[in-house]
């Protein structure tokens, strides 16, 4: 018997959206990833809104593919992603 994956499914903010609604987004979603099980694996899924790839400021969170210039959810993204597996 393997182990079971905890799976969250969300979509923020467009980008048009303001700063409080996104920071209230990211705030929430931070407060189910902390209330999750630590031993066991964490699939998050969803549409973030996030565009373009930075690999030199965030090389463990983030693959080698992607397309477009990052925007202001992007950094959002990366920032929550690293602070998750850390």
């Amino acid at each position: 018997m393997g182990l079971t994956a905890q799976v969250i499914v969300c979509y923020a903010p467009t980008e048009e959206a303001t700063a409080t609604d996104k920071d209230n987004f990211y705030q929430a979603l931070d407060g189910v990833f902390h209330r999750l099980r630590p031993a066991q694996p964490v699939v998050i899924l969803g549409d973030f809104n996030a565009t373009g790839t930075d690999r030199i400021c965030y090389p463990t969170v983030l693959g080698p593919h992607g397309h477009g210039t990052p925007n202001d959810n992007s950094e959002r993204l990366l920032n929550f992603c690293s602070g998750a597996v850390s």
